[in-house]
C-alpha cells in the first residue's frame, strides 16, 4: 500500500468520526436532558449517537494506531470504551452521564479533529 493511499484511508476514517460527532450533536440539539431521562425515542437517539462515535474511534485505533498516539488529547480509546458500555449495559446507563458527554465532550473532540482534517485539505462545517 502506498503511503498516499494510506493517508487517504485515515482522512476517510476521520471524515466519518466527524460525521459521527455532528450527528451526535445534532440529535442533542432535538431534545433535552429531562426528556433523555424518560422518552425511550431519545435514548434511543443520543445513545445512538454516541455509540456512533465509539464505532468510528475504534475503527480509527485499530486501523490507524500511529494517529491515536500522536493525537493522544483525542479521547479515542474512552470513546470506544464508552460505546461497548453502551451496546452491553443499556438497561442500566446513567443518562445524565450520557447526556454530559454528547452535549459537552462530543462538540469538544469535535473541535481538536477539525483542524487535523483542515490541515489535510477538507472542508469542514
Amino acid at each position: 500500500m502506498s503511503p498516499a493511499l494510506g493517508e487517504e484511508k485515515l482522512i476517510d476514517a476521520l471524515i466519518a468520526l466527524h460525521e459521527a460527532y455532528l450527528r451526535c450533536e445534532q440529535a442533542t440539539e432535538m431534545t433535552t436532558l429531562e426528556r433523555l431521562q424518560v422518552e425511550p425515542f431519545s435514548q434511543l437517539a443520543i445513545s445512538k449517537g454516541v455509540e456512533q462515535v465509539g464505532e468510528m474511534s475504534h475503527r480509527v485505533l485499530r486501523k490507524f494506531p500511529s494517529f491515536a498516539a500522536q493525537y493522544s488529547t483525542i479521547p479515542l480509546r474512552e470513546s470506544f470504551q464508552l460505546r461497548n458500555r453502551i451496546s452491553h449495559g443499556y438497561e442500566t446507563l446513567d443518562w445524565n452521564v450520557i447526556w454530559r458527554v454528547a452535549t459537552r465532550s462530543v462538540p469538544e473532540f469535535r473541535r481538536q479533529l477539525e483542524p487535523i482534517l483542515r490541515e489535510a485539505g477538507e472542508d469542514v462545517p
